[in-house]
């Protein structure tokens, strides 16, 4: 990193980060028997999907003005699979931990909701797309509602899935 440039600010915040990381993940890993991976994979990918929506969202912030549609686009993505994972690794973290029933939750009517959602983020999308370099504030509302019908989708998908995939309760 240092060779490529970066000011040693940034490398100072790097590094205490990266410390930070390393702590924590040492604890964890001293704490967390082999039968108990499957559902800290699924915690941490959490975070991971998490940190995309957050990380998505500042990159359109951060600067409104320089947005190009493939830049939109591409976070507007970030936003909805990072959502999706994000409530959906909760989920499974949950069934796995024996926090939750691991059989599947059979909604009626689930495909047209999952339908639905993704219809509504499509909807989002091409809102967001539209307003983003002239109303910034209000494509941050399609950004945030988009982000919301993402972690719907993540339950609804998510919970949806049992019997060999999850462990029984």
């Amino acid at each position: 990193m240092l060779a490529v440039g970066f000011p040693p600010e940034l490398l100072a915040q790097f590094a205490g980060v990266a410390t930070v990381g390393a702590t924590i993940g040492a604890i964890i890993g001293r704490r967390i028997t082999a039968t108990e991976l499957p559902q800290m994979v699924a915690a941490l990918h959490s975070v991971v999907g998490l940190a995309a929506v957050f990380t998505s969202i500042a990159s359109v912030l951060a600067d409104p003005s320089h947005l190009s549609v493939l830049h939109q686009v591409t976070a507007y993505l970030g936003v909805v699979i990072g959502g999706i994972t994000f409530t959906g690794s909760v989920v499974a973290f949950f069934k796995l931990a024996g926090k939750m029933s691991s059989r599947p939750l059979m909604m009626p009517g689930r495909h047209l909701i999952n339908s639905g959602l993704l219809g509504a983020n499509a909807l989002t999308m091409a809102a967001f797309v539209t307003a983003a370099p002239t109303v910034p504030l209000v494509a941050a509302g399609y950004l945030g509602a988009s982000t919301l019908l993402s972690f719907i989708k993540g339950f609804t998908t998510t919970a949806a899935i049992g019997g060999a995939d999850m462990r029984e309760c």
